[in-house]
């Protein structure tokens, strides 16, 4: 699902540094895409390793994320 152009967030007001930048840039996407964020990371770190090519990658971005999906935690890949 596409609901627009793809915006990914790469600073915040506070800045963020060292390794939390990807992470960092995923949860400001996240909110700009009006995406709760822990819901959001709890859905896309199982499924990022499943991703083998540049669609799958894509449809894993916060601005291809339908938040209805994001309300129900159990369609969630189980952690561990």
């Amino acid at each position: 699902m596409c609901r627009g152009p793809i915006t990914l967030v790469l600073t915040t007001p506070g800045g963020i540094s060292g390794y939390s930048e990807p992470v960092g840039g995923l949860i400001e996407t996240a909110k700009v895409n009006g995406l709760e964020p822990f819901a959001y990371l709890r859905y896309v770190f199982p499924e990022l390793p499943k991703a083998t090519t540049l669609d799958q990658v894509e449809a894993l971005l916060p601005s291809h994320v339908d938040p209805e999906r994001l309300q129900d935690p159990s369609q969630f890949s189980p952690a561990g």
